[in-house]
């Protein structure tokens, strides 16, 4: 038996009236003066107090519980969900249950009804079988495989053409395999939550970092040459002013938006983890923000500090790994490669006007998939035969301007589907790779032997390929097509 809480607050309201529009048609509710004004669930027992409420799984009722009549006070219901309903929300299988809550105080006129959902699932840093550290999510480790996604669109820059083009990208991470999206340095709007909700698609959240200037010498370049001796320096306030907050109103803001995120984005199943601070970006006594996550929401783990500048706190041993070879051990946290890759295609007809940013720039649409396909090979590799697969791991494949270089997601989305032949490609090798580790390969020579399988599969499709960019010639803007965003193709004469 589980046991699921509702609170609902009641509070008067005057003169209140809802108006929906809805092209033409506008539909005015009549004024009411108790209205639910907040929803929110949590895992603790409570009493039924001015509501009634009911769960759904699939459109049946499976729990209901229909109030009392006491007035004033804010209501709060428990509803216990039979184990025989009981679904747990996962990649595989993103179960969300219906919520309908209702207001049972006064006139009839006054009745307020919400509809909303839920998910019922677990987060846990803790030892697999071989002592290794790992996420485990409903009791079983998961190994997280993902995207460092920065929401750039190539018209809109942070805003989509479409909620349609928002579904298929969303929808296109999942048929490329990958379970997880880091959100980087942007907070979107709700819905792609939910789409998230419903697709699978577990969320790191990172805060808007914000804060002053970050010298670049300092914050990324010096860092980096003298690692590890500066990523662990002290976090004191004689450095907080290199990393962008030396003003105490500019930390005060901060932690009013970290909370801020939390109250807004917490009620979603697909978020998995809190990120406070990226590559020392506006970082400040990163241990105090994470005790204040925790105290926010204990249900989630927390990567304190992606990147660089690590404390040592937090749940998540977090790297990011552009330019030396990887090196990664045991930890006391778990261990995630949060960064990598970022290899950069200057699509013909679709390059930035100035300049070209990534860890390494390719020459062709072959090049760039030849170099993903190793990318992902070698690391998965390392991480196997180093931590046993390792944890978590977010590869960097996106333009990090608005220009339409290879955004994660973005670019897969932007194919065609004459060149579909290059998707496959990597498709098989991100599977192949998978699978090799789902298996259970633990060394370099036994995850080499599968490869040189994958390899021989992905030579039999090059002629393939090579015969149908020949005949392709990419030359158009991108464009909404049957609810998809494409780039125009045309073959050559």
């Amino acid at each position: 038996m589980s046991d699921f809480r509702l609170r609902v607050f009641s509070s008067v309201a005057k003169n209140l009236s809802f108006t929906k529009a809805s092209q033409e048609l506008f539909i005015s509710q009549p004024a009411i003066t108790k209205h639910i004004q907040e929803l929110e669930t949590t895992s603790k027992p409570g009493g039924a107090v001015n509501l009634w409420a009911v769960v759904r799984a699939g459109g049946v009722t499976i729990a209901e519980d229909w109030g009392s009549d006491e007035a004033d006070r804010d209501g709060e219901v428990t509803l216990n969900i039979a184990e025989e309903h009981f679904f747990p929300w996962s990649p595989d299988s993103p179960f969300l249950y219906d919520l309908t809550v209702g207001t049972t105080q006064g006139e009839e006129n006054d009745f307020d009804t919400v509809h909303s959902y839920f998910a019922l699932r677990k987060w846990e840093c803790k030892e697999d079988a071989k002592g290794i550290r790992r996420f485990f999510l409903n009791g079983r480790p998961i190994l997280l495989n993902g995207l460092l996604d920065q929401g750039y669109w190539p018209d809109g820059l942070y805003t989509p053409p479409s909620d349609a083009a928002v579904e298929h990208e969303l929808h296109t991470v999942r048929e490329l395999g990958f379970n997880l999206l880091r959100k980087h340095a942007k907070i979107e709007p709700e819905r792609w939550y939910y789409h998230c909700d419903k697709l699978g698609i577990i969320v790191w959240q990172d805060m808007v970092n914000g804060g002053g200037a970050y010298p670049m010498w300092y914050v990324t370049y010096l860092t980096n040459a003298l690692q590890p001796l500066m990523r662990h320096a002290p976090d004191g306030k004689l450095l907080w002013g290199f990393l962008g907050r030396g003003s105490a109103h500019s930390r005060e803001e901060y932690a009013r938006e970290l909370a801020d995120t939390v109250a807004a984005l917490g009620r979603h199943p697909c978020i998995g983890c809190w990120v406070p601070f990226n590559e020392g970006w506006g970082q400040f006594d990163a241990r105090k923000a994470t005790e204040t996550l925790r105290a926010l929401d204990p249900s989630r783990p927390v990567d304190e500090a992606s990147g660089w500048f690590d404390r040592g706190g937090g749940d998540v041993h977090s790297i990011h790994n552009y330019f030396y070879p990887l090196r990664i051990h045991p930890n006391v946290r778990t261990v995630a490669l949060s960064e990598y890759g970022g290899i950069a295609w200057p699509m013909p007809g679709h390059e930035p006007p100035r300049k070209t940013y990534g860890y390494g720039t390719a020459r062709s649409r072959a090049e760039l998939t030849e170099r993903y396909c190793d990318l992902q090979r070698k690391t998965i590799d390392d991480l196997t035969d180093k931590v046993n697969s390792g944890s978590g791991e977010t590869g960097t494949l996106a333009a990090q301007l608005e220009a339409e270089i290879i955004r994660a997601g973005q670019a897969e989305l932007a194919l065609s589907d004459q060149i579909k032949a290059e998707k496959d490609r990597a498709e098989k090798a991100e599977k192949q790779i998978l699978e090799d580790v789902a298996a259970g390969y633990t060394t370099k020579s036994e995850l080499s032997d599968a490869q040189k399988a994958a390899d021989q599969k992905f030579t039999d499709v090059h002629t393939e390929i090579e015969g149908i960019k020949s005949k392709l010639d990419i030359m158009g803007p991108y464009k909404m097509v049957g609810g998809r965003l494409c780039f125009v193709t045309k073959k050559k004469a």
